[in-house]
């Protein structure tokens, strides 16, 4: 009967295996890094159409990743997730071409790529792609660039995927219509294709006083654009007679119109909060709520900033605002804003 025990204590390690799997320690890659592949809507469409057009993938990441961002694995592990396609984007391109039938010799360069989050305007939150592709003839001369900035309404119920995939598709057709009309930028962007910093300051006359708004942004440039969005919560700050008020960051959001090559038209919107800061001579006696500064404003401006500006730049407006708080200043203000700034590309 010993012997018996003994040999089932000996055996039972081997029989316990057989019957459990331990766990396996998920290999290091797995924790570090994630992949997200983008669903290309489908195209039923097939073109025997052989375009001499060539498309080169010059960035330095593998030609199937679009771009890296970042996820929280399981919810928890902030890892570095590839966004990718099941193929390269050049073979995406060139299929779009051939199903269009583009009729052009030479070669398209992409050169640059994001996808992100653009969480800075206000009604106009969402996912963006910003490209650089720029066009060579046969005779390697450049052609035409262009610089894209796409987003597409994110559907209810939408995965991500599919999402980045109408976006990516959207990308596709325009490239290829553009082409094909021929709707060529003579005018080549003459830097390195980034985010560029934009820095300006708007100073603000008003009937019993001044304000400043200082604003900084880093967005990808605009310049081939004739309408475009852009968020830059700022800082506010209100000197009156016998009260100061600042406010930093804000619900602010830019509209933007190129009406000429060297003029934008800019219209602004915020709602700001802030504290504010009484002149105890003047004011014997304040409840506590009036400490609290709540703002809602707008403004409009016409900016001499020419297409590809590099420095410098300035603009003329008028200003308005509706205060919420505090109780004991005028409800309502007009003025005239003077707008300076520094656009470094």
């Amino acid at each position: 009967m010993r012997k018996i025990f003994s040999a089932f204590i000996l055996l039972s390690p081997i029989l316990w295996g057989q019957w459990i799997t331990l766990p396996q320690i998920p290999d290091i890659d797995d924790f570090i890094v994630d992949t997200l592949y983008v669903n290309m809507p489908h195209d039923s469409l097939d073109s025997d159409w052989h375009t001499g057009l060539r498309v080169q993938d010059t960035r330095d990441l593998d030609t199937t990743i679009l771009d890296i961002q970042q996820t929280d694995k399981y919810k928890v592990i902030p890892v570095d997730q590839y966004i990718a396609l099941d193929r390269p984007l050049a073979e995406l391109f060139t299929e779009r071409f051939a199903r269009d039938s583009v009729d052009f010799n030479g070669t398209l360069k992409i050169s640059r790529l994001s996808i992100w989050y653009d969480s800075s305007p206000v009604f106009a939150k969402g996912r963006r792609l910003n490209a650089y592709t720029i066009l060579y003839n046969e005779n390697k001369d450049p052609v035409s660039d262009w610089i894209w900035e796409i987003s597409v309404d994110k559907m209810r119920k939408e995965k991500e995927a599919d999402q980045l995939g109408r976006m990516v598709a959207k990308w596709l057709d325009l490239q290829s219509k553009a082409i094909q009309n021929r709707a060529f930028n003579r005018n080549l962007y003459p830097y390195l294709f980034r985010r560029q910093l934009m820095v300006w300051t708007e100073y603000i006359l008003l009937p019993d006083g001044f304000a400043l708004n200082g604003h900084l942004t880093l967005d990808y440039p605009p310049d081939q654009q004739r309408k475009w969005v852009r968020g830059s919560p700022g800082i506010y700050y209100r000197k009156g007679t016998h009260h100061e008020s600042i406010a930093i960051g804000g619900l602010d959001q830019q509209w933007y119109r190129r009406i000429r090559t060297h003029w934008v038209l800019r219209f602004s919107t915020t709602g700001r909060f802030g504290f504010n800061n009484f002149d105890k001579e003047y004011y014997s006696y304040l409840d506590y709520w009036n400490i609290v500064f709540l703002n809602l404003a707008s403004s409009v401006s016409l900016d001499y900033r020419p297409v590809y500006h590099k420095g410098v730049y300035g603009g003329v407006g008028f200003f308005n605002s509706f205060n919420i708080l505090p109780l004991v200043i005028d409800r309502y203000e007009f003025g005239i804003s003077f707008s300076v700034g520094v656009i470094l590309p």
